[in-house]
């Protein structure tokens, strides 16, 4: 698997090329695609794939944040936890930022910040700061959502929270601490409004709490995957997590997710 601080930078520096790049690649790849791909099929791919992408960073600097922060606090002293918030919009300082409720009011237990290249985090505790209106309304969604899971396929569930147009995405994660295991099943994405007090719909993309187990010299994973013609966000999440190639047979046909990018390999 690539280092993430590559993965990153290559994942940022890809959202920043112009608009002549792009139709420029377009152009080179839809002879290639042409045959199994229709203009739809290619941007559900790409939401995908992006979707994925930034659910595995988000999520690898989460657990790196909370980390640090376990050795630095005794986190069975913090009341009325709010979870954590993954900010990319300064790519200078990418930061995982902890929150809790006191008296009624959002406060900002720490924050660790990244350097540029997402490395080097250095941890801020109770730092001196506002809190956006953003950042609450992200942090209300993440709530919000988290207090309406009535069963899960976890004891512990990971939380990333991505905007949207008039909302959020926030995505729910089942974990294991099982060494080798995936728990590929579980994982659901629920859509808020602007202001993160509603939920306006949600998708599981399991029907299960399905967990793969690949030998310790397995190269690749294959699942079935029936709530959707097309892989999962977060199949996408696991390959960029465990550098296996997945192999998702779908209705429509058998999917090889491989370093992130959607395939598809054999149609129904």
């Amino acid at each position: 698997m690539k280092p993430l601080f590559l993965i990153l930078c290559i994942f940022l520096t890809s959202c920043s090329t112009t608009s002549q790049k792009s139709s420029e690649l377009n152009s080179a790849s839809s002879s290639k695609l042409s045959m199994f791909y229709t203009p739809e099929d290619l941007f559900k791919k790409e939401f995908i794939e992006n979707t994925g992408r930034l659910i595995w960073i988000k999520d690898s600097l989460a657990w790196q944040a909370t980390d640090i922060l376990i050795d630095a606090v005794d986190i069975s002293q913090i009341k009325n936890g709010r979870g954590w918030i993954v900010h990319l919009d300064k790519p200078k300082a990418p930061t995982v930022s902890f929150y809790q409720d006191i008296e009624g009011k959002l406060h900002v237990i720490a924050d660790v910040i990244f350097d540029k290249n997402f490395q080097n985090p250095t941890l801020q505790l109770a730092p001196d700061r506002n809190i956006s209106l953003q950042e609450q309304s992200m942090v209300t969604a993440l709530t919000t959502v988290r207090a309406s899971i009535k069963e899960a396929c976890s004891p512990t569930l990971n939380s990333v929270v991505l905007p949207m147009e008039n909302g959020w995405q926030v995505y729910i994660l089942s974990s294991t601490k099982e060494p080798g295991v995936i728990p590929v099943g579980g994982h659901k994405q629920y859509i808020t409004s602007a202001d993160g007090k509603v939920i306006l719909s949600d998708e599981a993309y399991s029907k299960s709490c399905i967990k793969l187990k690949a030998p310790a010299d397995s190269k690749g994973v294959m699942l079935t995957h029936i709530v959707s013609d097309f892989p999962a966000p977060t199949h996408v999440f696991h390959n960029l997590q465990t550098g296996l190639t997945f192999y998702v047979k779908t209705e429509r046909g058998i999917w090889k997710i491989h370093e992130g990018i959607i395939s598809l390999l054999e149609e129904s």
